[in-house]
């Protein structure tokens, strides 16, 4: 019988644990919160008392931006400027909204000649494009 009310015990403290871990996470998680808030709000007037640690997050942020760009270069991908798909180098127009990728050469004509295995013909200007695409990324054909 002692067996059975340690082990209900034993069961009641690892619940009110597993409770207070959760509220813990909780609280956590309202801290991170607030504080990114905070920093969005006021990352361009730092009061004195926070500006090592805007300094060290706008570091942060600077070297994801820089590992993410150096991450689509060696993809082979860039981003296009209007919905932030990838869409490989060379392309002319977006394939997912089909914003244009490459500004135009000075005689009017952009210099996109993409390849890809696993490709169709655009209906309009006859170009192989990717398989899937939702814009032509030659001639920005709704497809």
């Amino acid at each position: 019988m002692d067996f059975f009310n340690k082990m209900g015990q034993k069961s009641e403290m690892n619940a009110l644990n597993a409770d207070i871990s959760r509220n813990q996470d909780i609280i956590h998680n309202m801290f991170h919160e607030i504080g990114k808030r905070y920093y969005e709000e006021h990352k361009d007037d730092a009061k004195l008392e926070y500006e090592d640690q805007f300094r060290v997050i706008k570091t942060a942020v600077s070297n994801i931006k820089l590992a993410n760009e150096k991450l689509r270069i060696l993809k082979g991908v860039v981003l296009c400027p209007n919905c932030d798909a990838e869409n490989p180098i060379g392309e002319n127009f977006c394939s997912k909204c089909g914003s244009r990728l490459i500004p135009k050469s000075e005689d009017g004509v952009s210099d996109a000649n993409s390849q890809n295995k696993e490709s169709v013909l655009c209906t309009g200007c006859q170009s192989r494009i990717p398989s899937g695409s939702a814009f032509c990324p030659v001639c920005g054909k709704k497809l």
